[in-house]
């Protein structure tokens, strides 16, 4: 016996409401840990700061993916124009951009102007990976 996801027809499709709308302007605020990483290891001399980053995408969000298991409340087709046109998505989308290169140079800068380790070296490396 299978289980297949349930859809819900809607006679309009833009009735369908995200139930996770506020998560997405969340991959900005996520560029950020890189940052408190480099922040904290300029504030405290601790190299396993540079480490925060690599831990939180590599370990701790694959650990939490296991945990949740997958989602299964993906919109209907028909909903998926109404919710391209809508502003909020394409903004939270559209901004996540300049965050990753902020990101990518402030990484960049700081290999150049720190005296680092070979670790921290790779620490920052794979952060701005």
């Amino acid at each position: 016996m299978t289980t297949e996801p349930k859809v819900t027809q809607f006679a309009n499709p833009a009735e369908w409401r995200d139930s996770k709308r506020y998560l997405w302007p969340l991959p900005v605020l996520l560029a950020g840990i890189p940052l408190l990483g480099w922040w904290l290891y300029a504030r405290t001399g601790n190299e396993w700061t540079l480490w925060l980053s690599p831990i939180f995408f590599y370990v701790l969000i694959p650990i939490i993916e296991m945990a949740f298991g997958e989602d299964n409340s993906n919109p209907p087709k028909e909903a998926i124009p109404f919710l391209r046109d809508d502003p909020f998505y394409r903004w939270s989308a559209f901004a996540a951009l300049p965050a990753s290169y902020l990101v990518w140079i402030i990484g960049a800068w700081y290999v150049a102007v720190m005296d680092l380790s070979w670790s921290a070296y790779l620490a920052v490396t794979v952060a701005n990976g």
